[in-house]
C-alpha cells in the first residue's frame, strides 16, 4: 500500500547542500541557500518563484544571515507563499501539492521559544508574531525529516501529519526523490486497520520513547509495544527485590 501527498512548499526548510554532495545539485548564486537538482532546474517555476524568497533573505542584515537560517527562510517562504500564491500556480492539487490553507489545521504543540525571540523574527521577515509561533509548534510536531545523502531539512506535509503514532508501526513514511511523502505498509493490513507510524526512533527503550512523545508531542504512549515493554520492566523489578530480598536473609 503506498499513499501519496506533496509535501506544501511553504513549509518546507532547506539547508544549504555542499557542492561536493552532488554535481546535479546547485545553491543559488544570490542567497546561497535555496537549492535544486538538475531535474527541477527552469522548470515548474520553481526557480522564477524563488526570487520573491530570495529577495527578501538577501535584504536581511548580515548578522542575522549567520549560522543556521532555516527559521528566518521558512517565515520568508511562508510571507512570500501568501503574497504570491505557490510557485506551481493556483491550481496546487493539480501539481499534486498541498493546499496551503491545510496548514491551519495541523495541531502544534506548545515549545519553550522565548518572547524575545519570536518578536525577533517577526521583525525581520514582516510575518505576524503569531503566525511566527504557529509555525514554529507545527514544524516542531509534525516535520518529516528530507534526507539527501545526509539532512538536508525537513518537510511539513499535513496529511502524514494527520496520521497516529505507534512505537511499532504498519507503515514507515519518507520523502522520495520527486518530493512526494510515501506511506509503505510494512506488514499486511485488512480493511479499516489505522494506517501508523512512528513519531520516533524505535530503537530507544520503554522509558526513554515515552519521555520523548511526554515532552514532545504531548501525549503518554500506550501502544501495544510499549505496555508490553512496561510489563516487562515491572516483571524485571519485581525480581530484583525478590533477589534482593533472599539475599539480605541468607546474610
Amino acid at each position: 500500500m503506498r499513499l501519496s501527498a506533496r509535501s506544501p512548499s511553504a513549509a518546507v526548510r532547506s539547508r544549504s547542500l555542499p557542492r561536493r554532495r552532488s554535481a546535479q545539485i546547485q545553491a543559488c548564486s544570490k542567497c546561497n541557500r535555496f537549492s535544486i537538482c538538475a531535474a527541477c532546474r527552469g522548470c515548474e517555476g520553481r526557480e522564477a518563484w524563488h526570487q520573491h524568497e530570495c529577495e527578501a533573505f538577501v535584504k536581511l542584515p548580515p548578522g542575522a544571515k549567520k549560522g543556521d537560517t532555516s527559521t528566518l527562510r521558512l517565515l520568508l517562504r511562508h510571507k512570500a507563499t501568501a503574497e504570491q500564491g505557490e510557485w506551481c500556480g493556483a491550481n496546487a492539487a493539480a501539481a499534486g501539492k498541498e493546499d496551503f490553507a491545510l496548514l491551519k489545521t495541523l495541531q502544534g504543540n506548545p515549545a519553550s521559544v522565548p518572547a524575545q525571540a519570536l518578536l525577533q523574527l517577526s521583525l525581520l521577515t514582516g510575518v505576524a508574531k503569531e503566525t511566527a509561533e504557529e509555525l514554529i509548534y507545527q514544524i516542531r510536531t509534525n516535520a518529516a525529516s528530507l534526507d539527501r545523502g545526509g539532512k538536508a531539512g525537513c518537510a511539513l506535509c499535513c496529511h502524514m501529519g494527520y496520521t497516529n503514532h505507534d512505537c511499532e508501526p504498519n507503515t514507515a513514511a519518507a520523502i522520495d526523490a520527486q518530493g512526494y511523502v510515501r506511506l509503505t505498509a510494512l506488514r499486511a493490513m485488512a480493511p479499516g486497520d489505522e494506517v501508523l507510524i512512528s513519531y520516533i526512533d524505535q530503537r530507544l527503550n520503554v522509558d526513554e520513547r515515552r519521555q520523548v512523545l511526554e515532552s514532545h508531542y504531548g501525549f503518554s504512549c500506550g501502544c501495544a509495544r510499549c505496555k508490553a515493554d512496561l510489563r516487562k520492566k515491572l516483571r524485571g523489578g519485581a525480581r530484583a527485590l525478590r533477589a534482593e530480598g533472599t539475599g539480605r536473609a541468607l546474610r
